[in-house]
């Protein structure tokens, strides 16, 4: 059965959720519905687990299976990509390097926005940035390799 419970995972991160992220970074919305509408259908698919596994899941809330599986929420996913996305633009694996304004601090300190977009607010580039320095005081986006940077935010958004 347990074998079963990570084929349907694997299925579902493959076959719906790889769709519904697919190029999540240029398109991802700040809308409430919008977001409650994606994060139902990964809710369905969760209620539709507990339903199928009813005697192993009995007591168990949606969420609770969300973190015993290993899925995280929406907005921590696209958290996770926003970052990530924006660690390759540092490092020049994506286009847009000329669009982002570092700030050196004068004194050390984790406290300061240490990048800024050219482009409106609502821009990709600028909620990455706001992104990443948001999780500045957890995370180095210049030292950290890509696995220690996605193992970072994760741990993060899952102790919150």
């Amino acid at each position: 059965m347990q074998h079963f419970l990570i084929i349907c995972k694997l299925l579902y991160c493959a076959l719906v959720r790889s769709h519904l992220e697919y190029t999540s970074v240029v398109w991802n919305s700040d809308q409430k519905y919008l977001i409650d509408k994606i994060e139902a259908i990964q809710n369905n698919f969760l209620a539709w687990l507990k339903w199928k596994f009813k005697s192993t899941f009995e007591c168990t809330s949606v969420s609770e299976m969300r973190t015993m599986l290993g899925i995280l929420n929406l907005k921590d996913r696209r958290l996770l990509s926003d970052v990530m996305f924006f660690s390759d633009a540092l490092t020049g694996k994506q286009g847009f390097t000329n669009t982002i304004n570092i700030k050196v601090p004068l004194y050390l300190s984790r406290e300061i926005e240490l990048f800024n977009s050219v482009y409106h607010c609502s821009s990709p580039e600028q909620r990455c940035a706001k992104s990443v320095n948001k999780l500045s005081q957890f995370i180095d986006i210049f030292s950290d390799d890509f696995k220690t940077l996605k193992n970072k935010i994760i741990k993060y958004v899952l102790d919150l």
